[in-house]
C-alpha cells in the first residue's frame, strides 16, 4: 500500500488566508476595498464602501482606530473594549451613522470570538440605529432611507449575512445579501455589488441551488466583461483583479477547486505577478469566466508597484497556491485508502512514494506560488503564512525530491527563528512588530501549525517495525518546547477559541507520546506521566470550549478524552465520551458544510475515525455479552457515517428518510458491512420486527481478518474481473468473500430451502469502504459452484435513510439519449493529457431503437446531434419521464469535477467531438421536471465506468443519484463491451414492462442471466459490473 503522510493539522484552521484576514477591518474610514469578515479563516469576501470619512478626528475616531488596530493584530479582548469606549464617546444625534458602525464592527469582533449572542446583539442594535427591519427586506427594492444612510446600511447587511452563514442559516444569509446587493446596485456602487453577489454565489452553491448560481455567475460575468469594455482607469482594473480573486477563493470555498485555479492562473499570468508561472503545465478542464479571462491582458503602465499591490498580489500568489495543494490533496486522496482508527492525530501516517504525476505537479505548482507568494510580501504574517503552506505541499514531495526536503528543513528553521527568536529574514524584529504580527491568535495557530510539521517530520516508518528503537520522549522534545509556552500566551490574549486550541494540542502531543511508548495498550496507565499529562490538558482544553460555546473545537476534545479512557480499559466512560462527539460533530458539520471547504473538516481524517471508533467499541462484546439494543444503534451509527461520507462528497445537507426497514420490502433483508483494523463485522437486518418485543431483529457475524489482508483480497478481485481468462482465480477469491459475509448468514438466509419456498428474495448491501468496488452479484459459493445472483436479486444502498420505498409505476415514460460517434474524454489518460479519444459505441442506435420499440409511446430518443445539453434541458422540461436512459461515455470519480457524462456539441463546425457535463450539471439539468413532477424515479447510464486508480470511485454513482434527484442509478464499475451491454439493457426494459409487479433488481437480475445463454457472455466481465444504487423496487 502506498505511503503516506498526512499534514493537515486536525480542525486547525489552515492559515491560507490569515494574513489578509488579520489586517483588515470591517468599515475602513479610508477607500474602498477587499475585506475579509471573519480572523484565520477567510469564510466570505465582502466588498466594503467607508461609511464615512474623517479629516480631523475626534477623541472617539482615536479610539475606534485603536479598536482597529486591535483588531487587525487579532487582540479582540482589547478590540472589544476599545469599540465600547467609542460608542460611549459617539452620544450626539447627529453621530447616530458613526454608533451603528462601531456595532457592525462589534459584532464582526464578537464573530471572530464565535460569541453569537453577542454578535447578533450587535448587529441588531447597528440595524435598529439604521431603520431597518429583517422582515421588511425586499431583493426588488431599496429601503426609503437617505443617501448617507444607504451607504452604511449596506455594509452592515454584510456583516449581518456573515452572521447568518456562521449560524448555519444560510437562506437568512441570503436575504441579507440580495438587499445589499439592491442597495449597492442603487449606489452605483459596482464594487460592493460583485461582492455582495459572490457571496450569494456561494450560498446558493453550497444549498445545491445550482441553476440559480449558474444564472447569477452568467451575471457576474457580463458585469466585468462590461467595466473591462468601458475601463479607461486603474481604479476599473483593479475592480476586475480584486473580483477575479474573491472569485477564485469562492469557488475553491464551495470545492470548485478547477474553476478556482482557472481564474486564478489566469489573472497571475495574465497581470504578470510570477516569472515563474508563466503557462498552466497541467490542462485545466472545465474552464469558466471564458469572455472576461479572454480580454485579460499585461498593461505595465497600469500595473502599480506600490506596497499595497505588493501585498495583494502576494494574497492571489497565496490563494493560488492554496488551490494548487488542494488540487494535489485531491488527486492523492483518490489513490489510496488509509484507516485511521486508533490512530491519535498526532501520529501523522507515512508520505506516499509513488505519487501519481498529477499529483506532484500540483504540489510542486504550490510550491512556486508560495515562494512567490513570500518574496513578494514585507509583511511578516504573510511570510510565515506563505512558508507554513509551503511546507504542506514540501511535506509530500519529501520522498520523490531531495531538494523538496532541503527546503523544508529551511523553511522549518526559519519559522521557528521568527516565531521563538524573533528573527526574520536574518533580520532582528523589534519588539513592537513581533507583538503586532504575531503575539495574537496567529501566532498561536501558527506556532502549533509548526509543530505539528515538525513532529511530522520528526517521526519514524509505521510503530511496529523492526529495528524501530525511536525515542518519542526525546525526540520531540523541541516540539514539546514549541508548545508549552501556547496555553499561558492565548491566557493573556483573553481569547477562549486560541486557550482550548492550545490546551487541546498539547494534551495531543502528550497523548501521542503515550500511544507511541506503550507497546502494550492494555498495560495500566497509572504510572504513565504522559498519559495523566494529555488528560489534564484535554480535560482544560474541552471545559474552555463548552464553556465558550465553541463545539467544533469542543468535539476534537471529546473524541480525545473518549480516545484516552479507552486505553484505559473503561469502555463504557469511553463510549459515553464517543457518543458525545458524534453528537456535537453532526451539529458542527450541519453548519460547516454550508460554509466553506476551507474550515469543513477532512472526513477520512477527522470524521470517519470517530464513528468507527465507537462501532468498534459498540461492537466489540461477544454476542452473549452484548447489551440490549446494541445492534440497532450501531447499525444506525454506520447509516449515519454512510449518510456523513456522502454530504461530505456533496457539500451538503441530506434529509433523512422516517422509513423503517420493516416498512420496506418485506421480501428484502439489509446487510451492513464495517471494515475495522482487526476485523470484518456483518449485520442482517431483517424485514420485520420480532413479534412479541416489537423491536427491530438484528443477527451479527464477524470474520477476523486485518483490514490490509481484506484489501488486498477486493484490489485483487477487482483487477481480475476484467480479464477473461481470470474467471476461475475470480471464483477462488469470490468465494472466500462469500464465506466472510454470507456463508455465516445462510441459515437466516433461508440458503437451505428452494428458492420458491424462500421469503427472502432480495439482499440490500450497505457496503463500506472497497467492498463498493466490487459486485456483490459475483461473490460464489464454492459448496453450490453458484454465484449469489443466481439466488438472489441484489441493491445496494449508501444509507437506508436514503431510501424512499416507491415502485417504479406504469406505464414507465422514459427518455433515450446517446451518441454512437468518437467523443473526446476531458481527463484521459490522467488529466495531464486531455482530449483522449473515445471509441464510438457502435450499437446504441441499436439499444436505443430496441428500447424505443419496448415503450413506443411514450419514450422520446435524442441521439447524436440532437443529444446536447439544450436538446436535453428542454425534453425535460416541457415532459415528464420517470425513466431517464443514457447510452454515451461516462466517469465516476469520489471527485466531483472528475464525474461526467458526454453529451454531443450543439456546434456542429466544432473540432471537438463530445462536451462534458460535470456532476453538478447532471444535477442542474436532470432536476429540469422536477417542479412538474416528483422527478426522475431512476437514471440509466449503460456505457458509463468508474475512474481506474479511484478507490472511492463509487460514491460518483450514489452522489449522482442523489444530484439527479433519481430515485435509483442502473450504472456499470468497469467499461463494458457495446454488444453485451445492449442486450443487456434490452432485456431489463422487456422485463419491466413483461411483470408490472417485478421490481427493479428482480427485473437486473433476470437480465443479467440471461446473457448466460447467448455467446461468450456468460463471464462475470459481460453479466456483473451492473449495480443498482438506490431503490430496488
Amino acid at each position: 500500500m502506498a505511503r503516506k503522510r498526512s499534514v493537515l493539522f486536525h480542525c486547525l484552521p489552515s492559515l491560507v488566508m490569515i494574513c489578509r484576514a488579520g489586517r483588515q477591518f470591517l468599515l475602513q474610514w479610508t477607500q474602498w476595498r477587499l475585506i475579509a469578515l471573519s480572523c484565520i479563516v477567510l469564510l466570505l469576501t465582502v466588498f466594503v464602501v467607508p461609511a464615512f470619512s474623517s479629516n480631523t478626528l475626534s477623541n472617539p475616531e482615536d479610539v475606534f482606530h485603536n479598536g482597529q488596530v486591535a483588531y487587525e493584530n487579532q487582540r479582540y479582548d482589547d478590540a472589544i473594549k476599545y469599540l465600547n469606549e467609542a460608542l460611549r464617546g459617539f452620544q450626539n444625534p447627529d453621530q447616530d451613522l458613526k454608533r451603528a458602525i462601531v456595532f457592525s464592527n462589534l459584532s464582526l469582533t464578537y464573530q471572530a470570538l464565535e460569541n453569537w449572542e453577542q454578535a447578533q446583539e450587535s448587529i441588531d442594535d447597528s440595524l435598529k440605529i439604521l431603520k431597518t427591519d429583517r422582515s421588511q427586506f425586499s431583493e426588488n427594492s431599496v429601503p426609503n432611507l437617505p443617501e448617507p444612510q444607504l451607504r452604511v446600511l449596506a455594509p452592515t447587511l454584510d456583516v449581518d449575512g456573515q452572521l447568518w452563514m456562521k449560524l448555519g442559516q444560510p437562506e437568512d444569509s441570503l436575504q441579507s445579501w440580495r438587499q445589499s446587493a439592491q442597495i449597492y446596485r442603487y449606489l452605483q456602487n459596482i464594487e460592493g455589488l460583485i461582492g455582495s453577489e459572490i457571496n450569494q454565489l456561494k450560498v446558493l452553491q453550497s444549498l445545491g441551488l445550482y441553476a440559480q448560481a449558474d444564472g447569477l455567475f452568467t451575471n457576474l460575468e457580463q458585469q466585468l466583461s462590461d467595466i473591462q469594455d468601458n475601463a479607461v482607469q486603474v481604479q476599473d482594473d483593479a475592480i476586475i483583479d480584486r473580483s477575479l480573486h474573491s472569485l477564485g477563493d469562492a469557488y475553491k470555498a464551495v470545492g470548485k477547486l478547477t474553476c478556482s485555479r482557472n481564474i486564478l492562473e489566469n489573472l497571475v499570468i495574465a497581470r504578470g505577478l510570477s516569472d515563474a508561472i508563466e503557462e498552466k503545465i497541467i490542462p485545466s478542464t472545465p474552464v469558466c469566466l471564458n469572455t472576461v479571462l479572454d480580454k485579460l491582458s499585461t498593461d505595465q503602465n497600469k500595473i502599480d508597484n506600490s506596497i499595497i499591490q505588493q501585498e495583494w498580489t502576494s494574497n492571489v500568489l497565496t490563494s493560488l497556491g492554496n488551490t494548487y495543494l488542494a488540487l494535489g490533496n485531491r488527486a492523492k486522496e483518490r489513490e489510496f485508502t488509509i484507516n485511521r482508527q486508533d490512530i491519535p492525530p498526532w501520529r501523522c501516517s507515512l508520505a506516499m512514494d509513488d505519487l501519481s504525476e498529477e499529483a506532484t505537479n500540483f504540489y510542486n505548482q504550490a510550491v512556486t506560488a508560495y515562494t512567490d507568494a513570500g518574496e513578494q510580501t514585507q509583511m511578516p504574517q504573510q511570510k510565515v503564512a506563505a512558508q507554513l503552506n509551503q511546507m504542506d505541499a514540501l511535506l509530500e514531495l519529501q520522498y520523490s525530491d531531495l531538494q523538496a526536503l532541503e527546503l523544508w528543513n529551511k523553511n522549518w528553521s526559519s519559522v521557528k527563528k521568527t516565531l521563538t527568536e524573533k528573527t526574520l529574514a536574518g533580520q532582528k524584529l523589534e519588539d513592537d512588530d513581533f507583538n503586532k504580527a504575531f503575539r495574537n491568535r496567529f501566532g498561536v495557530y501558527a506556532q502549533i501549525k509548526l509543530a505539528k510539521q515538525g513532529a511530522c517530520q520528526i517521526q519514524p516508518q509505521p510503530k511496529n517495525d523492526s529495528g524501530t528503537n525511536w525515542d518519542a520522549v526525546t525526540e520531540l522534545r523541541p516540539i514539546i518546547k514549541l508548545l508549552d509556552p501556547l496555553p499561558s500566551i492565548a491566557t493573556e490574549l483573553k481569547d477562549p477559541i486560541a486557550m482550548s486550541q492550545a490546551y487541546g494540542n498539547l494534551g495531543g502531543l502528550y497523548e501521542f507520546i503515550s500511544w507511541w511508548s506503550t507497546p502494550d495498550l492494555h498495560k495500566a496507565f497509572d504510572n504513565d506521566i504522559w498519559h495523566k499529562k494529555a488528560l489534564t490538558q484535554t480535560k482544560q482544553a474541552l471545559y474552555l470550549a463548552q464553556s465558550s460555546k465553541l463545539p467544533d473545537i469542543a468535539y476534537q476534545w471529546q473524541w480525545q478524552l473518549a480516545r484516552l479512557h479507552k486505553v484505559e480499559g473503561q469502555t463504557e466512560i469511553a463510549i459515553q465520551e464517543y457518543q458525545q462527539a458524534v453528537d456535537t460533530l453532526q451539529v458542527v458539520r450541519n453548519n460547516l458544510r454550508r460554509i466553506d471547504s476551507e474550515v469543513q473538516f477532512s472526513f477520512r481524517d477527522n470524521v470517519e475515525p470517530v464513528y468507527r471508533e465507537l462501532v468498534d467499541l459498540l461492537l466489540q462484546p461477544p454476542d452473549n455479552q452484548l447489551p440490549s439494543g446494541r445492534l440497532e444503534e450501531a447499525v444506525e451509527l454506520i447509516d449515519t457515517l454512510q449518510l456523513a461520507e456522502l454530504e461530505s462528497f456533496l457539500q451538503c445537507n441530506l434529509e433523512k428518510s422516517k422509513i423503517t426497514q420493516d416498512v420496506i420490502d418485506e421480501n428484502a433483508v439489509s446487510i451492513y458491512s464495517i471494515i475495522l483494523r482487526d476485523r470484518l463485522e456483518i449485520i442482517l437486518s431483517y424485514p420485520n420486527r420480532d413479534p412479541e418485543t416489537k423491536q427491530q431483529r438484528f443477527e451479527r457475524r464477524r470474520h477476523k481478518i486485518e483490514q490490509d489482508d481484506l484489501e488486498d483480497a477486493i484490489e485483487t478481485l477487482q483487477s481480475y474481473l476484467v480479464v477473461p481468462s481470470r474467471e476461475s482465480d475470480v471464483k477462488e477469491i469470490a468465494g472466500k468473500l462469500y464465506d466472510w459475509i454470507i456463508q455465516p448468514l445462510e441459515h437466516q438466509l433461508e440458503r437451505n430451502k428452494p428458492i420458491a419456498d424462500s421469503q427472502v428474495r432480495t439482499l440490500v448491501f450497505v457496503l463500506d469502504g472497497s467492498l463498493r468496488n466490487i459486485p456483490m452479484s459475483v461473490l460464489f459459493d464454492q459448496t453450490n459452484k453458484e454465484y449469489l445472483l443466481q439466488r438472489y436479486a441484489i441493491a445496494t444502498v449508501s444509507s437506508l435513510s436514503l431510501v424512499q420505498p416507491q415502485t417504479l409505476a406504469r406505464p414507465i415514460n422514459i427518455l433515450l439519449g446517446g451518441s454512437n460517434e468518437i467523443l473526446l474524454h476531458p481527463l484521459k489518460p490522467d488529466s495531464l493529457k486531455p482530449n483522449f479519444e473515445l471509441p464510438a459505441l457502435q450499437n446504441v442506435e441499436k439499444e436505443l431503437e430496441a428500447i424505443e420499440k419496448i415503450f413506443p409511446k411514450s419514450s422520446e430518443k435524442l441521439l447524436n446531434k440532437s443529444f446536447n445539453r439544450r436538446r436535453l434541458e428542454n425534453t425535460l422540461s416541457e415532459k415528464q419521464f420517470s425513466v431517464v436512459h443514457l447510452a454515451t461515455h461516462g466517469e465516476f470519480s469520489s471527485d466531483p469535477e472528475r464525474t461526467f457524462i458526454l453529451l454531443s456539441r450543439e456546434d456542429e463546425s466544432s473540432q471537438l467531438l463530445g462536451a462534458p457535463l460535470y456532476a453538478k450539471g447532471i444535477d442542474s439539468l436532470l432536476r429540469a421536471q422536477n417542479n412538474q413532477s416528483e422527478g426522475i424515479k431512476m437514471l440509466v447510464l449503460s456505457a458509463c465506468e468508474t475512474a481506474q486508480g479511484d478507490k472511492r470511485a463509487t460514491l460518483g454513482i450514489a452522489g449522482l443519484t442523489i444530484r439527479a434527484g433519481s430515485r435509483s442509478t442502473l450504472a456499470t464499475l468497469w467499461s463494458v463491451k457495446d454488444e453485451p451491454a445492449s442486450e443487456m439493457m434490452t432485456q431489463f426494459y422487456q422485463q419491466l414492462n413483461n411483470d408490472k409487479f417485478i421490481s427493479r433488481a428482480e427485473a437486473l437480475r433476470r437480465a443479467q442471466l440471461s446473457l448466460w445463454d447467448q455467446n461468450d457472455w456468460s463471464l462475470p466481465l459481460h453479466w456483473a459490473p451492473y449495480t443498482l444504487v438506490g431503490n430496488w423496487f
